[in-house]
């Protein structure tokens, strides 16, 4: 039962945005930058959003194994045009949150090679010349292993325009900024279903309350066919797990190896490491958070052979996020129908691509 308020002021809005993860949060405040009339709201049926608040932290365009391995299923021009995006997208999320409100660090990454993959090494000065044009500079580099402690690689290749970012300053700072703009978010918020109406959407949320909007922007990603079921977004649990700070710690910065399958970095003393669901693909594609024990015992065992040999350590806690992944690499943004649009399937580059596909949803609106 709702009063005669909470329908009056409560159930009408220009915009209604589901999804406030990333994708959703960087629409809100690009549109309500443009239209600062326009009453906007954003939902989510979750405390906290199912990716963006559960990923490593890691500013990330693709290592140069992945772009390879990315060349098995798209064209070169489809790649370099994916990275560009990438590129653009930190650059948009850096201006716009500030480098010091999200501890910004532009310190590049570092991809370890094993030594069945040392052939790669011979593909940097090609990648720099496909992709110098982004950046005026290149990419890729050689970079020394003898200082680090690792083990089960023969080479190291530094990507110089990568970098590192606080997760949940980030969330923080984009929720502020959207406070500071008015919009309206409401977590713990389901949507049912909504129907199409002459002139409006009309927004079924769990408890039978029913929303209106002439405009509904979809920022589902994994859990888009729930209310699109013809939509096919794949979702892809992904684990991370954390340590207890390490006094003997001996490295810094954000790493990745395997063809970007596993990742970890160095983060207040800690180290962070994540990865590993082509392990157990079947069991890792599900909308469900949760840890698969399996994986997570592989994710110890290479912490102690090839990341932290010899060093003692405790896990501090493991948890689990849920991204949503296209047919191809590239995120869905498109018109559904008159006033219904799409925006996801970002494929965990989301921190890069989400600012970038938001802000160009919202100059083609």
């Amino acid at each position: 039962m709702f009063s005669y308020w909470e329908k009056k002021e409560f159930s009408n809005y220009d915009t209604v945005i589901i999804g406030a993860g990333l994708a959703g949060l960087f629409t809100s405040l690009f549109l309500k930058k443009k239209y600062p009339s326009r009453r906007i709201l954003v939902l989510d049926k979750n405390m906290f959003p199912m990716a963006s608040t559960k990923n490593a932290g890691f500013a990330c365009m693709g290592s140069i194994t992945e772009l390879e391995d990315d060349l098995k299923t798209s064209t070169l021009s489809e790649v370099i045009s994916l990275v560009e995006e990438r590129y653009k997208g930190l650059a948009i999320l850096r201006q716009e949150l500030g480098d010091q409100s999200i501890s910004y660090q532009s310190n590049g990454s570092f991809e370890l090679i094993e030594k069945e993959n040392t052939q790669v090494v011979s593909k940097i000065s090609e990648w720099n010349k496909e992709l110098y044009f982004i950046a005026n500079q290149e990419a890729f580099s050689v970079a020394s292993l003898s200082d680090r402690s690792f083990r089960g690689f023969s080479a190291m290749v530094k990507n110089e325009w990568e970098g590192e970012i606080d997760t949940g300053k980030m969330y923080q700072r984009l929720l502020s900024k959207n406070r500071e703009q008015q919009v309206e978010i409401r977590m713990n918020t389901a949507v049912v279903d909504f129907e199409k109406k002459s002139d409006s959407y009309e927004i079924r949320l769990e408890n039978d309350f029913i929303l209106k909007s002439p405009q509904l922007i979809l920022c589902t990603n994994a859990f888009t066919e729930k209310l699109l079921p013809k939509v096919k977004i794949q979702p892809a649990r992904g684990i991370v797990l954390i340590t207890k700070p390490i006094e003997q710690l001996t490295f810094s910065g954000i790493y990745h190896f395997d063809t970007g399958y596993y990742y970890f970095r160095e983060i207040h003393g800690r180290v962070l490491f994540g990865g590993g669901r082509h392990k157990d693909v079947e069991t890792e594609t599900t909308g469900k958070l949760g840890i698969n024990d399996s994986i997570l015992s592989d994710l110890n065992k290479k912490l102690d052979e090839k990341i932290l040999p010899e060093i003692p350590y405790e896990i501090d806690c493991a948890w689990s996020g849920i991204m949503g992944k296209s047919k191809t690499k590239k995120p869905i943004c498109e018109q559904l129908d008159e006033g219904l649009i799409l925006l996801a399937g970002f494929g965990g580059m989301g921190v890069a691509l989400a600012p970038y596909k938001a802000k160009a949803l919202v100059n083609l609106l």
